[in-house]
């Protein structure tokens, strides 16, 4: 559905003082998913204009849930269930009005906001590599929460982005029971390991995702 603006430079001027503000800042922070089956109440309807209006200038993107693992996995996307990247970590730190000294407190930037920035970054990365749409897969009822599902020819990708040392992953256990890939992976802090079926791979290395899940899966 495209949203046409009733009036063009009013709603500009709105997009470029929302961009800078708050409005568009708590989805992202706080990572849970909108619904556009808002359509049906019109007070709703201004966000979702100036959702396509962000989207369609670069300055978002919107990651649509899956309850799917086939290929192509587009084609399973829940299109009312959506959560939202900023462009850059950089453009979400300034949105969000975050300290600069975040950058020099050690760690400390990847568990703010519950790992929203890890989570941006990590979105950020498999765009800017694999030029596809980002999705994410939620169970049935959405008890489960897996961060992103990519499909690279045909092969399904799950991996969860976590910040911190100490991962658990209870949501790659909730996609291994309902579809057992051969591998899992997860992003994390730590550097590469292989433990059992889970590869988990530094988030510097997220653009090698295709390769290093290959090499694990011929090695398993």
């Amino acid at each position: 559905m495209s949203l046409t603006p009733p009036n063009g430079n009013k709603l500009v001027t709105s997009c470029i003082k929302k961009v800078s503000g708050q409005d568009i800042i708590g989805p992202i922070l706080c990572k849970y998913s909108l619904y556009t089956s808002l359509l049906c109440d019109k007070s709703h309807i201004n966000s979702l204009i100036l959702l396509e209006w962000l989207e369609n200038a670069g300055l978002i993107y919107r990651a649509r849930a899956t309850g799917s693992a086939k290929s192509p996995l587009s084609h399973y996307a829940d299109k009312a269930c959506f959560k939202i990247y900023a462009l850059d970590v950089g453009l979400l730190g300034a949105m969000s009005r975050s300290p600069v000294e975040l950058l020099s407190l050690g760690d400390r930037i990847f568990n703010e906001y519950d790992g929203a920035f890890v989570e941006n970054f990590a979105a950020q990365q498999l765009i800017a590599h694999f030029g596809q749409p980002v999705l994410y897969w939620r169970s049935k009822g959405g008890k489960a929460e897996l961060d992103f599902l990519c499909d690279f020819s045909g092969r399904m990708y799950p991996l969860e982005v976590k910040a911190g040392i100490n991962p658990r992953s209870k949501s790659l256990r909730s996609y291994n029971m309902q579809f057992s890939p051969s591998v899992l992976a997860r992003a994390t802090l730590l550097n590469l390991k292989k433990d059992g079926k889970i590869l988990n791979l530094p988030l510097y290395a997220l653009s090698l995702l295709p390769d290093m899940v290959s090499l694990h899966s011929t090695n398993l």
